[in-house]
C-alpha cells in the first residue's frame, strides 16, 4: 500500500510522545489504511504480557507484524505510535481493527496477574474518554474491547480486563 508522506499525523493531544513504527513486516510498513468510509467507534485494549520494555520493542522496532496506536508506560505516559487514521495490527484480524483505536499498557507486575500501574490505569481512561469525544461516541463498556474479545487470549489479563467497563465510565 502506498501512503501519502504528506498525511498529517494525528494522536491525541494526551501523547507525551510518537514513536512510529520503524519494524517493518515482509518488507511493509505494520500497519494499512482504514477501509473507506469507516468511522472509528471503539478502543481495543491489550497489555504487554511483560513488566519491561520488550512490548514497546515489538510494536515500534521489531519486524513482528504487531502495532498499536498508543502505549501506556507504566510510569502514565501515553506514547503515539501509528497514526490514528491508520489501521494497526493488534487484534487477531484486520477487521478487529478496522473502527477501532487500539491501546497497548505496560504490565506493573507479571503473571498471573499482570496488574497495571495506577498511573497507567488513569491514562486509559483519558485516552478513552478521549477518543469517544472526537470521535462522537458514548463512552460506554459497549465501545471498548479487550483483545480477548475476538480471540483465544488472556489479552489483556485477568487484572485489566474486568476493569474495562470501569475504564469507559
Amino acid at each position: 500500500h502506498t501512503i501519502k508522506e504528506t498525511t498529517p499525523v494525528t494522536h491525541s493531544p494526551l501523547t507525551d510522545e510518537v514513536m512510529p513504527p520503524t519494524g517493518t513486516y515482509d518488507g511493509q510498513h505494520k500497519w494499512s489504511p482504514r477501509p473507506a468510509g469507516v468511522k472509528i467507534n471503539g478502543l481495543n485494549v491489550h497489555h504487554h504480557a511483560t513488566t519491561g520494555t520488550a512490548g514497546i520493542s515489538r510494536l515500534v522496532t521489531s519486524n513482528d507484524p504487531a502495532s498499536a496506536n498508543y502505549i501506556i508506560r507504566n510510569n502514565g505516559s501515553l506514547i503515539g505510535s501509528v497514526q490514528e487514521q491508520y489501521r494497526a495490527w493488534t487484534t487477531s484480524a484486520y477487521a478487529n481493527d478496522d473502527d477501532k483505536i487500539t491501546v497497548e499498557v505496560q504490565n506493573e507486575t507479571g503473571g498471573p496477574d499482570w496488574r497495571i500501574s495506577d498511573a497507567a490505569m488513569w491514562t486509559l481512561k483519558r485516552l478513552y474518554a478521549d477518543i469517544a469525544r472526537r470521535y462522537s461516541f458514548p463512552p460506554s463498556d459497549a465501545h471498548i474491547f479487550g483483545h480477548r474479545d475476538y480471540a483465544a487470549t488472556a489479552c489483556p489479563g485477568p487484572f485489566l480486563y474486568p476493569r474495562l467497563a470501569e475504564v469507559a465510565r
